[in-house]
């Protein structure tokens, strides 16, 4: 191969070896407004003049005003009284009004329209009826309100003031009621509680249920019965002993024999039912029975002698 071949392909060779600069490319924001761009643009050189001309006005105007000020004269303070005329006492009593006229003045919790409601339900409704009772029951409302507002207003001033020892103040109304005393919880109760009950209702037989049956056998049987009547004896005039102990043996033994065919059976069929002697535990039966006797005793003994 001939040399200006040879040239010709190392020229070649150095063309492809040579490096080309990197491709720099536009920005992207070009042709936007930036906010150094709009600022510039909204610069208006007449409106900072004008905003440097009102500073001055009003700064001179603030000068002007303390030239003013500074040469008036000073007021002069409102004398006070002397102390012959104002006592200690008389300056607790006026500093007294003027902390309960602040207290009075602050905003008070109206009664409630249900407590109202529920007063008038209270009425009956034939004194509702008319104009005129009507106009009454809307005074009473707001004398109730009235009292109400009022009473708050006092207890706040009692609540919240002291009341110096000043004779000229009007009184308040007596002191403020007392918290009501309420029985101690602070100690676990119901524990205590459980254990009694179950004791009274294992031992006091006479709050069990059936008693309360045998007791009403007992008012309905015994509440039209008369043991003795003395009406007709006595509608016979003087009569002999023996006679008269034979006639009342006569009406105890009707009365006895009453009784033995009413309200015994009665008794007889209660106890005889499986729920008489429910919840009565087996060791119990003998007080339980005894209770009944006694029972049953003291409704007997409750009979009067029918005397006219």
């Amino acid at each position: 191969m001939s040399d200006p071949n040879k040239a010709a392909i190392a020229a070649e060779k150095e063309a492809l070896n040579l490096k080309l600069p990197p491709v720099v490319h536009p920005p992207e924001n070009i042709g936007v407004d930036t906010p150094a761009q709009s600022k510039l643009l909204n610069y208006r050189r007449s409106k900072e003049q004008q905003k440097k001309i009102n500073q001055l006005v009003m700064d001179e105007a603030r000068r002007n005003l303390d030239r003013t000020l500074g040469k008036r004269t000073p007021q002069v303070p409102e004398p006070d009284y002397p102390s012959t005329m104002t006592s200690e006492i008389k300056k607790k009593g006026f500093h007294y009004i003027f902390m309960k006229q602040c207290v009075e003045s602050s905003p008070i919790v109206p009664i409630q329209q249900e407590w109202l409601d529920h007063m008038l339900m209270l009425i009956p409704k034939s004194l509702k009826e008319g104009k005129e009772r009507e106009d009454l029951l809307e005074s009473l409302i707001n004398e109730v309100s009235s009292d109400f507002e009022n009473s708050m207003k006092r207890y706040l001033v009692q609540s919240v003031l002291v009341k110096p020892p000043v004779k000229w103040l009007e009184d308040e109304g007596g002191p403020l009621p007392e918290s009501p005393v309420v029985l101690d919880y602070s100690n676990p109760w119901h524990s205590s509680y459980v254990q009694a009950r179950n004791q009274i209702l294992s031992n006091l037989h006479i709050v069990h249920p059936t008693m309360k049956i045998l007791l009403d056998l007992g008012y309905k049987t015994f509440a039209d019965t008369v043991l003795l009547d003395l009406t007709g004896i006595r509608a016979k005039g003087p009569i002999d002993c023996e006679l008269l102990k034979t006639d009342l043996s006569i009406q105890a033994r009707k009365a006895e024999e009453k009784i033995m065919n009413t309200w015994y059976p009665k008794v007889i069929n209660l106890f005889t039912k499986k729920e008489a002697l429910e919840g009565i535990k087996p060791e119990k039966l003998d007080a339980f029975y005894n209770c009944v006797s006694t029972l049953m005793s003291n409704q007997v003994n409750a009979f009067y002698i029918y005397v006219k």
